[in-house]
């Protein structure tokens, strides 16, 4: 026997395209929300983060935007899946960019820190 589980807008108790949403804000929330919910906290999060700085590495960052890493059974770094397609994403843009980087290794800062301004300028720009 099969079971579905049906979300609920936290808000107003509808059920019709609800979904889950997982935000960081002084803490880890989730909260279910409908589409027309979910339209209105994109536009009212947007508002922010159009104007905020991206931090390398994200969620789980440590000091200096450094990444968490795992140690593997051999006791080798283990990135994350996130950390591995972010590092393919400023890669594939150096290239695009005429920028030679190699495929494996450390990405240089300069590189990184041009792939942010860059990433930071289209959202400004598809934003506005």
């Amino acid at each position: 026997m099969s079971s579905k589980t049906v979300l609920v807008d936290d808000l107003d108790d509808r059920t019709e395209g609800a979904e889950r949403v997982i935000f960081y804000w002084d803490g880890w929330y989730e909260i279910d929300v409908s589409a027309k919910h979910r339209a209105d906290m994109d536009k009212a999060f947007g508002l922010y983060v159009n104007s905020a700085r991206k931090l390398p590495g994200g969620p789980g960052a440590g000091a200096g935007g450094a990444k968490r890493v795992a140690a593997g059974r051999n006791g080798k770094r283990v990135r994350s899946a996130a950390a591995r397609a972010t590092s393919a994403d400023i890669r594939a843009w150096a290239r695009s960019a005429g920028i030679e980087i190699n495929d494996r290794g450390r990405i240089p800062g300069n590189v990184v820190a041009k792939y942010e301004a860059d990433e930071r300028g289209h959202a400004l720009r598809s934003a506005g």
